[in-house]
């Protein structure tokens, strides 16, 4: 298990209140894992069964949120997610455009999206560019979620019919916004680390997330960098036999968050590896587990908005949802099932 993953503990009561809500989803998700794993994904989790057995009515989602990181098997996790998918309300019927978008997501795992104009990227970059507080992290300043989800077109965007349709055929089922993010980052000789390091995201058993920049992103202002088609383990093993490479390296691949295998990458992967460059306004959907990274800044500061879709909203998100008080969708969002759903989390009346 990885010990990282911390029980997370607050005094908020809507925090308590959101994680009563989602106490039976916990429990159906931990069930799911003993039903295809076994008991080797709770190994080092507490010191006995008893003591097991007292984490998980006391801590689900924390248990939950450990056993997503700890299952590293490919066919394990798309088993679980449909498991999960399969409880969730079903996904919307869709166009025949949305479909063969969703077609194009699933087979390259990235997808061009265009839904704003440049005066509402404007809009929405002047508003969270001129707020008063920040989350600082190094040349990174963070935009508090409160002042996120009140900036124009933002949950406009987050709940577009075309993105809920494209992501509800990724998750399998109607999809939740478990985070909502922005920042912006200064140039920084700083080397390569952390997220700039090609590696996975396992924020859920399946999820995806919706990129869009705020600023012009050139090759010297931190654009994202992703490899396609590395969200497919088989695709992912058919370059590491092409390549004669071992399976102990295909299965180091898939093994926490990728970043031990990152040196190779480039070289496995090569031909499907591009960076996202353009204009102010540029957005697109990715399964970010598929290897990916960002760039330094080294020229302009870049600006970047984004949305965590998943089925699971863990701890650490529900903590983050607590701070909302939404009463209702802003007025450019449209009311539909699929976006009251959605927004849940963070709107009192969804």
């Amino acid at each position: 298990m990885e010990q990282s993953a911390q029980i997370v503990r607050s005094d908020d009561p809507k925090f308590g209140q959101l994680m009563i809500q989602m106490a039976p989803t916990f429990h159906a998700v931990i069930n799911d894992v003993l039903a295809v794993v076994g008991g080797s994904a709770f190994k080092g989790m507490a010191k006995s069964q008893d003591d097991l057995m007292n984490v998980i009515n006391n801590a689900p989602g924390d248990v939950c949120w450990n056993l997503n990181k700890v299952v590293a098997n490919p066919a394990h996790r798309i088993e679980i997610a449909r498991r999960i998918a399969a409880r969730a309300p079903a996904k919307p019927t869709t166009s025949a455009a949305d479909a063969a978008r969703a077609a194009e997501f699933r087979k390259t795992g990235f997808l061009p999206v265009d839904l704003l104009t440049p005066v509402q990227v404007k809009e929405m970059a002047n508003f969270l560019a001129s707020r008063a507080q920040f989350e600082k992290d190094g040349p990174t300043s963070h935009n508090i979620i409160e002042d996120v989800i009140v900036a124009p077109h933002t949950l406009a965007l987050a709940t577009h019919p075309q993105i809920l349709s494209v992501v509800s055929d990724h998750l399998g089922a109607a999809p939740t916004i478990v985070d909502i993010t922005a920042w912006w980052t200064d140039p920084s000789a700083t080397n390569d680390y952390g997220q700039h390091i090609f590696h996975r995201d396992r924020d859920d058993f399946r999820a995806c997330k919706l990129f869009l920049y705020m600023t012009d992103v050139s090759t010297d202002d931190g654009p994202h960098v992703f490899a396609c088609n590395t969200h497919d383990p088989e695709f992912v093993m058919a370059k590491v036999a092409a390549h004669g490479q071992s399976m102990e390296l295909a299965n180091a691949l898939f093994v926490g968050n990728g970043r031990d295998a990152a040196q190779i990458i480039p070289q496995l992967f090569g031909q499907e590896i591009f960076e996202i460059v353009g204009p102010a306004g540029s957005a697109f959907l990715e399964n970010t587990y598929g290897f990916h990274r960002g760039k330094t800044c080294k020229r302009n500061r870049r600006g970047l908005f984004q949305v965590l879709y998943g089925s699971v909203p863990y701890p650490l998100r529900l903590n983050r949802m607590a701070k909302l008080k939404l009463q209702q969708l802003p007025a450019d969002c449209l009311d539909t099932p699929e976006a009251r759903y959605a927004t849940r989390l963070m709107v009192a009346n969804s």
